[in-house]
């Protein structure tokens, strides 16, 4: 008798990306003694099929210019594609071809699906009835997935948009000065007043040492509160 094994897929399975369907344990028996019956069994296709119109692969060839001819395999322009549902105010996704999505555009969906033989209340969806939209703004959204790309440190990210906002703050007034400056000078220029662009230089360094001293008023106050509380 022969021994108990598994037939060998053929080569025209290597060749078309199909595989071998799984047998019981008795056929397989019935397999190994006969394998001509194991080469004609059925092979199983992969999903790369569109959905309504069934559309798939072609074997087809490559042909140079001294006619040599090598075999290719042509795939179906498939589409991940979701249609709205009107009668059912919802989204379904389906695998189609492009000449499929015309003709959804053309018949419509339902009569498209109901050609192919397919339940629509089968395919995955997303529900936009506005009573379904009115209980998610009362009951809060579900969680969703998290998004890989989320930043992840809103503390620093929030420090740093401070900053800036700090620096572009002081960057103006700054200018708004050197702006206010230079006005002075061409007035007393025109004018020819003595000593007025002296003045406003005079006024504008007053200003800039009072916002120093204001902003080292707290440091001085925090380092007094220390000695005195380590004496405690």
């Amino acid at each position: 008798m022969a021994p108990l094994m598994t037939p060998r897929p053929s080569a025209l399975a290597f060749r078309t990306r199909v595989a071998t369907p799984l047998v019981p344990l008795q056929q397989m028996r019935s397999l190994a003694i006969n394998p001509a019956k194991a080469r004609a069994m059925p092979l199983t296709e992969c999903k790369r099929v569109c959905d309504l119109t069934g559309k798939k692969r072609n074997n087809g060839y490559t042909v140079s210019f001294s006619h040599r001819r090598n075999k290719k395999i042509q795939e179906a322009n498939l589409h991940e594609k979701r249609f709205y549902w009107e009668r059912e105010q919802r989204w379904v996704r389906m695998k189609v071809s492009a000449k499929a999505i015309k003709s959804v555009e053309k018949v419509g969906l339902e009569t498209m699906a109901k050609r192919a033989g397919i339940d629509l209340y089968k395919l995955p969806y997303n529900d936009r009835r506005p009573e379904r939209m009115q209980w998610l703004a009362n009951n809060n959204a579900p969680p969703r997935a998290k998004n890989p790309r989320e930043p992840k440190n809103y503390a620093a990210i929030n420090a740093r948009a401070s900053y800036m906002r700090e620096l572009r703050e002081e960057t103006t007034v700054l200018i708004e000065r050197e702006r206010e400056r230079r006005v002075a000078e061409a007035e007393a220029m025109a004018n020819n007043e003595p000593g007025a662009a002296e003045a406003v230089e005079a006024a504008i360094a007053a200003e800039k040492a009072a916002e120093e001293q204001a902003e080292a008023a707290p440091a001085e106050a925090e380092a007094e509160e220390t000695p005195a509380e380590e004496s405690e």
